[in-house]
């Protein structure tokens, strides 16, 4: 294991359409479904992922996400010439295609780039990342710690390729360059295909998993709201009242706790605008000035241009009502 790549090439991408590429990718999980589907993305939901993958719906991308994406694609070859002017050891290579693990048929990846060590004589994996400044600041990444989805992505790569190692290569802020090295982490894989072959059987079978907290725009897209439709009698489903109700007790609890905690530093602070433990800059108590149009202003002096620029939103507002309700 891990000298040479023994995945299959499940298909050729270099002059694949981008909507032939999507459909391939609803074949089975690759590298950036995995944490989605194991439960530990940030970003989207396995609820979500399962009506992707059974047909139901696409996955939507905000316009932010779409050009960090944009941007990602046009920096991966970049990073990539970097990483080996930066490693003459290596022979950097580009794989045009999906992978398949040869045995789990559901476990495809693409890679960025495949690496051969010239020393060792093996193949590893390159995965190419374009990491913005506040994220690298804000200690989703830094120079010792890779984001944890980040790393269940390549462990995933490393299956589906039977291989032993990999690196990252990153640019932060577009003017950063950083690299870290991965190893094989089996306990890792045996937890992520244990996980990921539960999903695919509901994907298979069908059977919809369990709605999680990070489904709400996919839920509001799947069911958008009837005009003329009778309301629902929840009675047999009161279970899920009575944990929404206790979530929301336990959420307002701990707000005003927190709030307190809050309040009790502030005092401590006076008139301070920052607070230290040692040297770390652990809290900070600053004023902030902010241009707000005047709406109210505007509409009554200028009514006319107002009614102009007026732009209306619409919003689908979620409220319990638990007065008078004994459960």
């Amino acid at each position: 294991m891990g000298k040479t790549i023994q995945a299959n090439r499940l298909i050729d991408t270099k002059n694949l359409s981008h909507v032939s590429w999507l459909e391939q990718r609803k074949q089975g999980l690759g590298g950036s479904d995995v944490a989605v589907a194991a439960g530990v993305s940030p970003f989207c939901g396995s609820w979500e992922l399962w009506l992707e993958k059974t047909g139901r719906k696409e996955r939507e991308f905000d316009a932010q996400a779409k050009e960090r994406m944009a941007f990602g694609n046009i920096l991966e070859p970049v990073i990539a010439q970097v990483f080996a002017d930066k490693n003459p050891q290596f022979k950097i290579e580009k794989r045009n295609c999906i992978f398949q693990h040869p045995t789990t048929k559901w476990a495809l990846c693409n890679v960025d780039r495949v690496i051969y060590d010239t020393n060792k004589k093996s193949w590893g994996v390159l995965e190419c990342k374009n990491v913005g400044e506040w994220a690298y600041r804000l200690g989703d990444w830094d120079d010792d710690q890779i984001p944890f989805y980040y790393m269940c992505q390549l462990q995933h790569m490393l299956y589906v390729l039977d291989l032993d190692w990999g690196y990252f290569g990153y640019f932060i802020g577009g003017n950063r360059f950083g690299q870290q090295y991965v190893e094989r982490d089996d306990e890792l894989i045996a937890d992520l295909e244990k996980s990921c072959a539960n999903f695919w059987n509901l994907v298979e079978s069908g059977v919809e998993p369990t709605v999680d907290a990070l489904s709400a725009s996919a839920l509001s897209e799947m069911y958008p709201p009837r005009e003329e439709s009778p309301a629902v009698d929840l009675s047999l489903d009161v279970d899920v009242i009575k944990a929404l109700k206790k979530a929301q007790d336990t959420f307002s609890e701990a707000k005003l706790a927190l709030d307190q905690q809050k309040n009790e530093v502030k005092r401590l602070l006076e008139g301070a605008q920052i607070g230290l433990l040692g040297d770390h800059k652990v809290v900070t108590w600053k004023e902030q000035v902010s241009n707000r149009l005047d709406t109210s202003r505007l509409k009554k002096e200028m009514p006319d241009i107002a009614s102009q620029y007026n732009k209306p939103s619409t919003s689908r507002v979620f409220k319990t009502n638990w007065k008078g309700l004994e459960i």
